[in-house]
């Protein structure tokens, strides 16, 4: 099961366009219950995630607590402040907090 797990986490889609290309991630593990404590997890493909608010929503919240956490670990850094105030106001439409 952890091997299987691995390799589909590490699928990809490559995007080509005139600009040159772009690595996707085919594939994103969501919670298949609305309750945070259940953690039944599942793989979907991007067009699904990419389809439907609800897993959509699911995966930018993940990408936002991954992204406090870096924010958390590099705070000190004053040169990253404009990342750091670009996280922070995407969250506000999300309320995130990253050690959830």
């Amino acid at each position: 099961m952890t091997q299987a797990r691995n390799l589909i986490s590490h699928v990809e889609v490559i995007i080509t366009t005139p600009k040159g290309q772009k690595n996707y991630k085919a594939f994103y593990s969501i919670n298949t219950t609305d309750d945070e404590k259940l953690k039944n997890r599942a793989y979907v493909s991007i067009e699904q995630v990419m389809s439907n608010k609800g897993l959509k929503e699911q995966i930018v919240k993940q990408a936002l607590k991954e992204a406090i956490y870096w924010e958390e670990k590099y705070t000190q850094y004053k040169e990253l402040n404009m990342i750091f105030k670009a996280i922070e106001k995407t969250n506000k439409k999300f309320g995130v907090r990253w050690m959830e």
